[in-house]
């Protein structure tokens, strides 16, 4: 699923180093969520708060949880257009 989001970014005209970074950023929100056995698809909306508090305690700038935030948007909107498995729920 990450690697078709991948293509398709890159196949809307990403750059190569837009792709790295969000391949970079959606790894590390991968880890989070299997150290704490949440799955992509059952992602709720106060997990990825519990994402970013996270990253805030390890002393991430805040243009970097902007960043990272972006990413997660992007994925989760590519995957309800695409109808890809998975959406946020409240």
């Amino acid at each position: 699923m990450v690697a078709r989001f991948l293509y398709d970014m890159k196949l809307e005209g990403k750059a190569t180093s837009t792709i790295k970074v969000y391949a970079n950023r959606i790894k590390q929100f991968t880890n989070y969520l299997r150290s704490h056995d949440l799955l992509f698809e059952n992602v709720k909306h106060v997990d990825i708060l519990d994402f970013i508090r996270y990253l805030q305690k390890k002393s991430q700038k805040n243009s970097t949880l902007k960043n990272e935030l972006t990413t997660i948007y992007v994925l989760y909107k590519w995957g309800a257009k695409t109808r890809d498995c998975f959406s946020i729920t409240a």
